[in-house]
């Protein structure tokens, strides 16, 4: 059941009108009521108003808008973040942070099992999407919170920039997860929530200095304009295609009567048009963010301090990796700081626990762990690649525009292909697409990076500095 039934009214035969799920339409119809609300946000933020009725602002409306998306699913974030706030401050803080990160991962998994229980293998967005943003958040707010007790020069020079030294009071802290420019697509670390509502900028991660940029009219107006114009086209183009490329359209497409290129595409087609939905409440809400004045970075002057994505990165990067760091970068970066680094074991463990637990964050369906796995596979090919292959390619300028346009193609088949299972849901309907396909990537992928092993050597290492070359 919904807070507003009446704006339903609208969006139901808007939905059915244009063929779009309602739930998605709500979605759109938040972002762009956040528009008037953030603008308000802002100037309120310019009148040096009383931080608690910024606090109160944000969580007013963005507890309105979790409401009217998720309904009584709201409550889910409500209580497990008071959780975690009663654990953080309460309980002694060397066993606090662990609890409250494994409390946090865990009851995302929970929502996870009941929405398998309740909506197996949909594509309707319920309260588990804020709850994964949640949990990106109080994972942060743990490791923050702990790294504010440990002696500065244990931490590194990004622990230092976002520990959390004064711990906040409730409003504070439901302030930032209610943030409303971000509550229900974006996430980010107190910190800088705080810096935002104090109007000042965030301290250098090296020298603990701040810069003197000061945001303009033109500027925030022009990047939000920008950004709200890439949404539009993203969210246009998937309602221009309307059914045609569809993810329930993939596993028959792939077993009829077609030739492994038309499957190939198909596989690709669907998995852009999937993330051009993606890229337009990404956009949206970076342009909420450069309304709100978030958005601007005090370092340098511009306005991407609120950016999620990098899409032509996506779309055209020239390697696997480059790909994977552009999409979705906030929980890339959680990702990286708040698991990757912390783990005790070797990188290349390490990468592999953090694929794991990016599939687990994501969901339980076997499609998203198929896909994940994969991509633990094709690292190794990407890795054979750069290695050896690319060292090669570099002498020449000829051969290393082939091995340019070689990569993009490359890293878009495996990226789309590897992802399938992940579109899917189901690990029997990506077995019937990969089936029909040969199982040409993996053999492809597989076989010669074997071969590449075989034939071409490892570039020789340069010679490391002698120990009296590094005194002089």
């Amino acid at each position: 059941m919904v807070a507003v039934p009446t704006l339903d009214l609208l969006l139901v035969p808007l939905a059915d009108a244009l063929g779009f799920p309602v739930d998605q339409l709500r979605l759109a119809a938040c972002l762009v009521l956040c528009i008037p609300t953030c603008t308000f946000l802002r100037a309120m933020r310019s009148m040096s108003l009383s931080r608690n009725i910024l606090h109160f602002y944000s969580i007013v409306l963005g507890i309105w808008m979790s409401y009217y998306m998720y309904g009584l699913g709201t409550l889910t974030p409500i209580i497990s973040s008071l959780i975690v706030y009663l654990a953080m401050k309460y309980l002694p803080t060397n066993f606090a942070y662990k609890f409250s990160a494994a409390f946090a991962f865990i009851f995302v998994f929970c929502c996870h099992i009941y929405r398998m229980l309740t909506d197996p293998y949909g594509w309707h967005m319920d309260f588990t999407s804020i709850q994964m943003l949640l949990t990106v958040r109080l994972m942060q707010f743990a490791f923050c919170v702990h790294d504010g007790t440990l002696p500065l020069t244990s931490l590194s020079s990004r622990q230092r920039k976002y520990r959390i030294t004064k711990f906040p009071t409730l409003l504070e802290y439901y302030g930032w997860h209610f943030f409303l420019p971000a509550v229900i697509v974006l996430t980010f670390e107190y910190n800088a929530y705080m810096a935002y509502i104090t109007n000042s900028p965030m301290p250098s991660k090296t020298q603990g200095q701040t810069t003197t940029h000061k945001e303009t009219l033109i500027g925030w107006i022009t990047s939000a304009l920008s950004k709200l114009g890439v949404a539009c086209l993203c969210i246009g183009s998937v309602v221009v295609l309307g059914g045609k490329y569809d993810v329930s359209e993939m596993e028959p497409y792939c077993n009829g009567d077609h030739s492994l290129m038309l499957k190939l595409w198909e596989i690709y087609a669907v998995a852009v048009k999937q993330r051009m939905r993606y890229y337009f409440a990404w956009y949206f809400s970076e342009a909420l963010m450069d309304i709100s004045g978030y958005g601007f970075s005090h370092k340098t002057g511009k306005w991407t301090r609120g950016n999620n994505v990098r899409m032509l990165t996506t779309e055209f990067g020239q390697n696997l990796h480059s790909c994977i760091d552009a999409w979705n970068k906030r929980v890339n970066k959680w990702l990286r700081f708040y698991a990757f680094e912390r783990l005790p074991f070797s990188k290349s463990r390490n990468a592999d626990i953090t694929f794991l637990m990016s599939a687990t964050w994501h969901g339980i369906y076997t499609g998203y762990f198929m896909a994940f796995v994969t991509i633990i596979f094709h690292r190794f090919t990407v890795q054979v690649a750069r290695q050896r292959l690319r060292p090669q390619a570099m002498k020449n300028a000829v051969l290393k525009k082939v091995y340019d346009v070689l990569g993009i193609a490359a890293s878009q088949l495996v990226l789309c292909y590897s992802l399938a299972p992940f579109l899917l849901l189901q690990a029997s309907m990506a077995l019937r697409v990969w089936n029909s396909t040969y199982w040409i990537v993996h053999t492809v992928c597989g076989v010669g990076a074997l071969l590449v092993r075989a034939v071409v050597p490892l570039p020789p290492r340069k010679p490391s500095p002698s120990p009296a070359n590094k005194s002089e």
